[in-house]
């Protein structure tokens, strides 16, 4: 329990728990939107998009220096799943609007739990708490592009 609960306090550290409320900075968010604009004039994935921000410090030399990194593409990620929620609420009939909470309560907890595992599986350290937080910017990146998927199929056109 106490191995358990020490996972959770490191990750929630170290994957963007603590910059949620950050705004992203215009520069990566640059390099976000830059990529999804081309991966929908390319007719290509748009996850190719997750990790761009982080790939460009990947060579940090400390582990705190990586989080950091992977922080900031955290941030990113979850301003867009912040916005894109609240627009895709907009569209939604009361049903849709309880469904959609469910979904993401849902999504907080499957997250949490799927990027804890790593590190308490492999006994932790701190190259764990790195695999820890790209998980957490990975799977809300993931969440962003469906609410974005969403909101496209349901926006009138």
């Amino acid at each position: 329990m106490i191995r358990a609960l020490a996972a959770v306090l490191v990750l929630a550290c170290a994957t963007g728990a603590a910059s949620a409320a950050e705004a992203p900075a215009p520069a990566d968010v640059k390099v976000i939107e830059n990529c999804l604009a081309k991966a929908t004039t390319d007719k290509t994935s748009q996850e190719a998009c997750i990790g761009r921000v982080s790939d460009l410090c990947r060579d940090a030399e400390t582990t705190a220096d990586q989080i950091a990194c992977t922080d900031r593409e955290f941030v990113v990620w979850d301003a867009r799943l912040n916005r894109d929620y609240v627009k895709l609420m907009a569209l939604l009939e009361p049903d849709a609007k309880t469904a959609l909470r469910d979904i993401e309560k849902l999504f907080i907890q499957t997250k949490s739990k799927k990027c804890e595992f790593d590190y308490i599986a492999n006994g932790g350290g701190t190259m764990w708490s790195v695999t820890g937080a790209e998980c957490t910017a990975t799977e809300t990146a993931k969440q962003a592009l469906w609410l974005a998927e969403k909101i496209d199929m349901l926006s009138p056109h």
